[in-house]
């Protein structure tokens, strides 16, 4: 006797004309779907376990992708400051007033949130104040000859390591180049 058949003998004599083999199968259906319609715990477990593995491999990479960004950023800005302050001086008379961080930053309107003035140096920022563990990278003027380029080869972390292996050593720029 099949389990349809078992479900219809128990139904009682005046339902019996009600059902027929195929409702008994659908509600036999029904009632086994109903059982086992959700995940158990093991099987969640293991579905957080393997994104909490991923989550461990993925993270350190988009750290390591934040760091890269923004050391592409710093390079880019050390470009503009180098090019843009060397055709200025050539262009126009680069006055010994202009030649501060703060003229930097309004004139090349340069990021607050990646460039300080510090003293007489200009230096990577990290929320409006100088960013400590990356202080690799400090520009000045040298009076109206030279803009310099300082790079601290003595800190370790991802940015400054990053920024290093573009710039061997300090940069000093000549302003004053006759035409």
């Amino acid at each position: 006797m099949d389990y349809n058949s078992k479900l219809y003998s128990k139904c009682p004599s005046s339902q019996k004309i009600k059902y027929s083999k195929l409702s008994l199968t659908l509600i036999s259906r029904s009632v086994v779907s109903k059982s086992s319609s959700g995940f158990s715990m093991i099987e969640l477990l293991f579905v957080i376990v393997i994104l909490g593995i991923l989550a461990s491999l993925a993270l350190p990479r988009l750290q390591l992708s934040r760091t890269n960004a923004m050391s592409v950023a710093i390079q880019s800005d050390i470009q503009t400051i180098i090019t843009s302050t060397q055709e200025y001086a050539i262009t126009s008379e680069l006055l010994l007033q202009n030649a501060n961080p703060r003229w930097l930053i309004s004139f090349l309107h340069l990021s607050p949130q990646r460039w300080v003035v510090s003293g007489d140096m200009l230096k990577i920022a990290k929320n409006g104040v100088v960013d400590s563990q990356n202080d690799c990278v400090s520009i000045r003027f040298d009076g109206v000859d030279y803009l310099q380029i300082l790079f601290n080869q003595n800190l370790n972390s991802n940015l400054c390591q990053s920024l290093l292996k573009n710039y061997s050593g300090d940069i000093s720029v000549p302003l004053n180049i006759a035409i």
